[in-house]
This record gives C-alpha cells, structure tokens and sequence, in this order.
C-alpha cells in the first residue's frame, strides 16, 4: 500500500468525537484510549473491554470536553488526529503529562531507573496510538507523531516518552 501523501495531523477538536468514537470501533477491542486510567488489574481490563467497552467509551466521552479542548492553557492531555484528504479521521494519538495517570510509571518494566525518579513536569508520554485498520502502514502514526512533538514542544516539555507495544496485525 502506498503512503498517503496528503495524510496531516492536527491538535484534536470538539468536532472530531464522533469520528473518534468511530475509529476506536473500526479498530475492535474496546478500550477508547482508557487503559492508563484505569484502576482494576489486567483480568479485570480484559473483562472490561471484552463484556462492558460502553464504559470505556462512556469515560471517553466525559473525557473529551478537556481533551478536544481548543484551548491551550495548562492541561495533563492533548488529543492528536490524523486526516485523510477527503476529511476522514484515520488516526489517533494522546499525549499526557505522566502523572496524570499513575499507572504509567507503576507499570513500567524499568520503573526503579534513577532517570524516573526526577522532575517529570516537563516530560509528556505518547499514551495511545491508533490507525483505522485500513490505513495501516501508510504514513499515519508518522504524521500523528510529527504533530505530537509540535504539540509538546509548544507546551514547554524538554522530554517526550512513549510506551512501545507490539502491533496487532
């Protein structure tokens, strides 16, 4: 599949909920960006996303007001979306400050390295990352990422993270 050059990426708007909510249900699985925030262990996240996603997605879209926010005062997220050209929501990326959701650093397999003891407060981490499965190696996930450092950057962080995780196929 070629790349799509007309792909661009841009700070998430109110407008966009709705195809938001349509991506995270291309996308299969349940979980509309709430792993991080989350309080219950991995059975009960697995049960969660598999019998109950309406809660994930209810919690979504209580989130969204302060994520799809325009305005760009003092915040702990900042929602990313990638457009086709023909206008289509064909991805997703958040960026939180790491605090905001505790689990990040809690689960971290290098959690006792002496580097996350420090000052986090001008560290953002990319928390979630999504491509609508049709869209899949095409230049997405570059675009969202381009856009995200942008984002990062004029909000003052010094240092971006990310939380790799194998792909689903």
């Amino acid at each position: 599949m070629p790349k799509l050059s007309s792909v661009t990426a841009r700070q998430a708007e109110p407008e966009d909920l709705a195809a938001l909510l349509t991506l995270f249900e291309a996308a299969g699985g349940g979980c509309y960006c709430q792993w991080w925030h989350f309080d219950g262990d991995d059975y009960a996240w697995q049960q969660r996303c598999a019998q109950d996603s309406n809660s994930n997605r209810q919690a979504f879209e209580d989130g969204a007001p302060q994520l799809l926010s325009r305005q760009s005062t003092a915040r702990d997220e900042w929602g990313v979306v990638a457009l086709e050209a023909n206008g289509s929501l064909v991805g997703w990326l958040k960026l939180c400050r790491p605090l905001s959701a505790p689990k990040i650093y809690a689960r971290r397999l290098y959690r006792t390295l002496g580097c996350f003891a420090a000052d986090r407060e001008q560290t953002w981490v990319i928390a979630c990352t999504l491509t609508h499965p049709e869209y899949r190696r095409r230049g997405i996930a570059r675009a969202l990422l381009t856009a995200a450092i942008d984002i990062a950057r004029a909000t003052g962080a010094r240092h971006l993270e990310a939380l790799a995780r194998a792909p689903q196929e």
